[in-house]
């Protein structure tokens, strides 16, 4: 972060994060899943997701995935979604 590659405004968005795991490409390369939880997604989950994903790729130089987590999607929001390659889980109730 101190390299000022992202904003103190992206980096703040950063710590509001609701879940960053670290895991492994299948090439073998770190990659975060950065994901956003609410009970009913909506568009604003999935581009909060991107948008701090992205965030958090160019600030770490490590690939990075969105995803959102929840009880419920509508379909507009999974178009949304799948418009911005933000992964979704809805569970339902």
């Amino acid at each position: 972060m101190d390299a000022d590659l992202i904003s103190e405004d992206e980096e703040y968005d950063l710590v509001l994060i609701d879940f960053i795991l670290l895991g492994e490409t299948p090439g073998g390369e770190p990659a975060y899943v950065v994901i956003e939880s609410s009970v009913t997604i909506d568009d604003s989950d999935v581009d909060r997701a991107a948008r701090r994903s992205q965030s958090l790729q160019t600030a770490s130089g490590i690939a990075t995935q969105a995803a959102v987590i929840g009880t419920t999607i509508s379909e507009a929001s999974r178009q949304c979604a799948d418009a911005n390659a933000v992964a979704y889980i809805a569970m339902g109730e």
